[in-house]
């Protein structure tokens, strides 16, 4: 028995771009990162199935660098006003 994929059912594929160097790509091939609750804690979101707005960035040293050095802009993506990167930029 053969089961049907999501474009089988009609449904479209996501695609998001990458905050660091701005290519598309599957979500699947890209981290993403989401902001904790009220604190404005950056986090690594690793099931991607967390609430809320997020950006999504390849898991290339560069395109890291760029979203760690990129905080007016990383800001405007996640609709926050205050942002505390301390744990992302350990990682780094």
């Amino acid at each position: 028995m053969q089961t049907q994929t999501e474009s089988d059912q009609g449904g479209a594929t996501p695609i998001r771009t990458c905050f660091g160097c701005r290519i598309r790509k599957n979500p699947a091939d890209l981290l993403r990162f989401t902001v904790a609750g009220s604190s404005g804690v950056l986090q690594l979101d690793g099931v991607k199935k967390s609430a809320g707005r997020g950006v999504y960035c390849c898991n290339d040293t560069g395109c890291l660098g760029r979203l760690v050095r990129n905080r007016k802009g990383l800001k405007r993506a996640l609709r926050v006003t205050e942002l505390d990167m301390v744990e992302i930029e350990n990682l780094f």
